[in-house]
Parts: structure tokens; sequence; C-alpha cells
């Protein structure tokens, strides 16, 4: 499997925007047939983790269920790093599916 890289360049650069002391909410989920990782971020909203998983659901997506953490903006840089940099590892492909859900609006 292949690296989206656009997608984990945006993963670093939307961090950049929060200020410190902002929450950010991070949500991902494992593709159940193809070990694609779909993920979306806010930062200082209310919790869309049902919202993520429903998106993925409308959109056809069969995962192994969605994980979601909010954290302070520095705490929360940290885990996503560690997350990509596991994702990477794994050869996994990553997208970024911010702009299609209701997490940065």
């Amino acid at each position: 499997m292949r690296i989206l890289y656009a997608g984990l360049v945006q993963a670093f650069l939307s961090g950049a925007t929060a200020s410190a002391g902002d929450t950010i909410q991070f949500c991902w989920a494992q593709g159940a047939r193809d070990g694609t990782i779909y993920y979306a971020q806010a930062v200082g909203r209310e919790d869309r983790s049902a919202s993520f998983a429903e998106l993925l659901t409308i959109s056809g997506v069969e995962h192994a269920g969605a994980n979601c953490f909010r954290e302070e903006s520095a705490l929360a840089l940290t885990r996503r790093v560690e997350l990509m940099r596991q994702w990477l590892g794994a050869e996994l492909e990553v997208i970024n599916t911010t702009y299609m859900s209701d997490l940065d609006y």
C-alpha cells in the first residue's frame, strides 16, 4: 500500500493553525478491507466523533470503528505525529477526510 503524502503534509500543517491551549479533536478509522486510514480533525469544536463515524458510514466506508481524542494542542500534535509515524511504518494509505466532514466548520 502507499502513503498519500499530501494527507500527511496537511495533517502536520493543520496543527500549526492551533494556538497554545486550544483543544484539538482528531478522529481516525481504518478501512475494514483495505488497510486505508481515514482521518479528520477540528480545532476548538464540540465533540464530533459521532458525526465522523456517520460520515464514514454515509460514504460507504467499511471500517473497524472510529477512534477520536480531544486534547490540548501541544499534546494532540504529539499524539497525531506518533500515529502518523505508525501508519507510515505500516505502509498504510492515509486519507484526510476533514474537507468532507463537518469537523472543519
